[in-house]
């Protein structure tokens, strides 16, 4: 995945609606393990407490399980 970030609005924010499109799009099939905390914070180049943030709001809208990670 891309990671471009706009100053609009929070990243988490960003980061919790690109993974929301990339769910409903099938890049994440269901089952399937999105990268870990750790992993996906590197890939974006965010805070690993910003991903935790954006998957516990995937998880309070029904998008994910509970991620650990």
């Amino acid at each position: 995945m891309e990671w471009q970030f706009r100053n609009d609005s929070p990243i988490y924010t960003q980061l919790t609606q690109r993974l929301t499109q990339a769910i409903v799009a099938g890049e994440f099939r269901p089952g399937e393990r999105l990268p870990s905390v750790r992993e996906l914070a590197v890939e974006a180049g965010v805070n690993p407490n910003t991903v935790q943030k954006a998957y516990r709001l995937l998880e309070e809208e029904g998008l994910i399980l509970s991620h650990t990670g």
